[in-house]
């Protein structure tokens, strides 16, 4: 079986100058599945449900779209990407994933904004048996694996330990490029 590492890359790098060096440093590697975050696409969401008052199940959804929004910016940023769907074949290079509601709802995801990308991105590196999971983020005390202070920090959402478990993870800097190392 393919060893494969997800990499979750935070909406929060969406204006950090170290993006394209991460998209750079994927590009055309074997068994890298890349999630993406919400950025200001899921922020937009956020603000539209309070503004009109709509459900969490309507704005899970269209949050999960905010990250398809995010994953097709990054795929128009660096053409060594692929894009790619569950359910399909990995190729060879270096995917970005691109969630589907419908398919998210039919896997029992609760829609809630208590799950966010990052849950998303647990659920998923275990779906796909992965040998890690590294969440890239922008917040200054992001490094490590303590759950408890990265949740008390509001580093990773609060529903990660329930789509982590089993799940070898760490949460990396934005500024630090993440070296996989393929093994025997």
């Amino acid at each position: 079986m393919k060893r494969i590492t997800v990499y979750k890359i935070g909406g929060s790098l969406f204006d950090s100058p170290k993006l394209p060096d991460w998209l750079r440093h994927f590009a055309g590697r074997s068994g890298i599945v890349i999630v993406p975050g919400g950025g200001p696409f899921a922020d937009q969401v956020r603000l539209a449900q309070k503004r009109w008052g709509f459900d969490d199940l309507t704005a899970h959804r269209m949050a999960v779209l905010a990250m398809r929004q995010y994953g097709q910016m990054l795929l128009g940023l660096e053409p060594g990407l692929e894009p790619w769907r569950l359910g399909e074949r990995l190729p060879e290079s270096a995917v970005v994933w691109l969630p589907e509601p419908e398919v998210l709802d039919r896997e029992g995801i609760p829609g809630s904004w208590e799950i966010t990308s990052d849950s998303l991105a647990a659920w998923l590196a275990n779906r796909l048996e992965a040998e890690e999971l590294v969440l890239i983020k922008s917040h200054p005390s992001a490094s490590g694996s303590d759950l408890k202070r990265l949740q008390a920090l509001g580093i990773i959402d609060r529903a990660f330990d329930v789509y982590s478990g089993g799940l070898r993870w760490r949460v990396c800097h934005r500024d630090e490029i993440v070296e996989w190392e393929p093994g025997p």
